[in-house]
């Protein structure tokens, strides 16, 4: 009985339902085989044809001397030099010395506006949306994977796509990484695996449209929706799950998503930055769903079954940890459910002393069958070797994403810049 509770906690409702969705939308909506782009040029509509010369990359940075290079390098790989903006906000380091001897359209603001404020004026002070139909947004750490925009475009061609969801990967900077930081970035690998090919991709299918973040890391939004959206509100530590809220419920669009059209990106090596990124993840996200609420469609409807499954399943996780001190766990039934019947009864009597070795082993199980998937698909057996710990991240992000709940609802953010420490 407690491998019949515990599986579908571990492995997470949210990730069967929407993989499945995602199957569905694999096989009806690749994008070669998409209905409007297979319209559009089987009559020769050039004028729904957006081009490279059509997009605007925007760089916001905040002392990134140590990455900003090989930002700017994958960019032009991409799209002409005169395409490219960097904001240097309140930088006290070589980050826009170095923009400049690429040639790219740079503005340094001086106090620090926040990432949010500085897309906010750099968009303004480069008159970005008169002149470009798509608008790119990069971290000054994230590097495009070759071909990005090329693999962006077609989606574009659908005038019902308001913006495109970029597919994250962690860049595997090995010489520069701690052998015990490999661990947390196999870990941060793990999760964008998992999110996005099982939830994401199924979340972006065009007859649902229930994504709820289109990370800032690098997607593309068409200028025409951006004058609707407040790129920068009050109270809010981080602006991209702002955006895609607003997409929802200002009914601008479809957020298209796709493998294909990915970049990588810097992720924590260590502890303490990890615990930070995160943190600072989760609280935005709550900030956000405190401002926006709930509003009709099945946006909200997805929001709803996803929180609650987060919620509980963190609860749960963070439950079971007296199970490594105390060997087995009293989970007394209540008298009402005792009344419901034999099923009842022997459901709640097998929960009643849950074994600590069967409920550990449970759990290990199912969560190391996610690592399995992931070092397949993603070819790399060393996850099999980190993935013996990363049942501890797991714990670790379950107290994060609970702990900053009640302070969504009680602080207000101001949104400055912290960025991890770049290697």
């Amino acid at each position: 009985m407690i491998w019949f509770v515990l599986v579908p906690l571990f492995l997470g409702c949210n990730l069967i339902f929407w993989g499945i969705i995602g199957a569905v939308k694999f096989f009806s909506e690749d994008v070669r085989r998409f209905p409007v782009v297979k319209r559009l040029i089987r009559r020769g509509n050039r004028r729904a044809i957006i081009r490279k010369y059509h997009v605007a990359a925007i760089v916001p940075a905040h002392n990134e001397e140590r990455v900003i290079e090989k930002t700017i390098l994958s960019l032009l790989l991409e799209l002409p030099k005169r395409n490219i903006h960097v904001i240097s906000d309140g930088s006290t380091d070589r980050t826009a010395l170095i923009a400049r001897s690429f040639g790219v359209n740079v503005v340094e603001f001086s106090p620090a506006n926040g990432k949010a404020g500085a897309l906010e004026k750099g968009i303004a002070h480069f008159n970005l949306l008169e002149k470009f139909r798509l608008l790119l947004f990069v971290d000054a750490d994230t590097v495009l994977s070759k071909g990005y925009v090329n693999a962006a475009l077609p989606y574009f061609r659908d005038p019902n796509i308001a913006a495109l969801a970029g597919y994250a990967r962690t860049l595997w900077d090995e010489g520069r990484m701690p052998s015990l930081g490999k661990f947390f970035v196999a870990y941060r690998e793990r999760v964008y695996f998992l999110s996005q090919t099982f939830i994401k991709f199924g979340q972006t299918w065009s007859h649902l449209n229930v994504a709820y973040i289109i990370p800032g890391f690098a997607s593309i939004y068409r200028s025409a929706v951006l004058p609707r959206i407040t790129l920068n509100p009050k109270g809010l530590v981080i602006e991209d799950f702002n955006m895609t809220f607003e997409v929802h419920r200002k009914h601008l669009g479809k957020i298209a998503f796709n493998s294909r059209v990915s970049a990588y990106t810097q992720d924590p090596d260590n502890f303490s930055d990890y615990w930070k990124q995160v943190k600072r993840w989760d609280l935005g996200f709550w900030q956000t769903v405190r401002l926006h609420g709930f509003f009709p469609g099945t946006f909200s409807l997805a929001l709803g079954f996803y929180i609650f499954e987060v919620i509980l399943s963190s609860i749960i996780v963070l439950a079971l940890l007296p199970l490594l001190l105390f060997g087995s766990l009293p989970l007394l039934a209540p008298d009402w459910a005792l009344e419901w019947g034999a099923f009842s009864t022997l459901y709640w009597k097998s929960l009643l002393y849950v074994d600590y070795t069967t409920v550990i082993i449970a759990v290990f199980l199912t969560d190391y069958a996610l690592t399995l998937v992931a070092a397949i698909a993603q070819g790399r057996p060393s996850f099999l070797i980190y993935g013996i710990g990363f049942l501890f991240m797991r714990v670790v992000d379950a107290f994060l994403l609970l702990s900053t709940l009640p302070r969504a609802f009680l602080l207000s953010s101001k949104g400055i810049w912290t960025s991890p420490k770049r290697r």
